[in-house]
């Protein structure tokens, strides 16, 4: 389990309609891991802190919304519980429409 996490988020306007919101993330995990390499398990070893950035832009036209996230920017390696290596980098494009309901 995640023992302690601190987060800051922070959004800058950049141009109209256009915003970049960072955010940075330190998570210490509690206990260990037991890795597995060459058909064995290796002894126990603790999980260390990690420092994770991920950043946002996103446009906003009228009832449109065009985003693009990139989460784990730094491609920094994390082992979950039970030796699942999480993803690195990941970089996802979208498109976003508001439909109003009319009254």
């Amino acid at each position: 389990y995640i023992k302690h996490k601190f987060d800051i988020k922070a959004t800058n306007l950049i141009a109209k309609n256009l915003n970049l919101t960072w955010q940075i993330s330190w998570q210490d995990r509690a206990g260990g891991y037991t890795p597995f390499a060459d058909g064995a398990f290796l002894p126990e070893v603790e999980y260390k802190p990690v420092i994770l950035v991920d950043a946002s832009l996103f446009y906003q036209l009228q009832n449109l919304k065009f985003s693009i996230d990139c989460t784990n920017l730094f491609n920094i390696e994390i082992i979950d519980h039970a030796n699942v290596p999480q993803l690195g980098f990941m970089l996802m494009c979208g498109i976003s429409l508001m439909l109003e309901q009319n009254k």
